[in-house]
């Protein structure tokens, strides 16, 4: 089983999922022993922010310009799904063998894809990019702790990437 077909797709990045996106993650329903489910917490630092400055729709153009960035970085069998104001969830379902290699490549191309410029509406932001945590799943773990263990792997990125970056002006 692919990581896609394990929750809610959101074509319309704006719009929130109306029951828990993960749901229906099952850890244990990957193919055998060879695969393991890999889950990305994405919170877009200082997206208020933008919000503030810039008004909701060019903060609403700047979610969908961030889950198209996302959607263009990951595999085919790969999953996205905004989860909150600034959250989002990738999902992958990596060989085992390589679960270590492919977490610190997709962090690298979701960071990537996420930082730097982004033009709407005649707007340009630099965005900063957004806090990652990434973990594995364990067999039997059910998607509320698989997603709070990834949303505190992300609390740790956002305090050193607080540490490294320069207050708002």
């Amino acid at each position: 089983m692919h990581a896609r077909t394990l929750a809610w797709p959101s074509p319309n990045w704006t719009t929130r999922p109306s029951a828990s996106t993960c749901d229906h993650i099952d850890a244990d329903s990957l193919d055998g022993d060879e695969r393991v489910l890999l889950t990305a917490f994405i919170d877009l630092d200082r997206f208020k922010a933008i919000n503030d400055r810039y008004g909701h729709d060019i903060g609403d153009h700047f979610l969908a310009a961030i889950g198209e960035r996302m959607r263009g970085v990951l595999r085919d069998e790969d999953f996205v799904a905004r989860i909150g104001g600034d959250e989002f969830v990738a999902l992958s379902s990596p060989l085992r063998s390589c679960v270590t290699d492919l977490a610190a490549m997709l962090r690298t191309r979701l960071q990537a894809a996420m930082t730097g410029h982004f033009r709407l509406d005649g707007v340009t932001i630099d965005y900063a990019g957004p806090s990652i945590g990434i973990v594995f799943a364990e067999p039997g773990m059910q998607a509320d702790e698989l997603l709070a263990r990834a949303d505190a792997a992300m609390y740790v990125d956002k305090r050193l990437r607080a540490q490294s970056m320069p207050p708002t002006q």
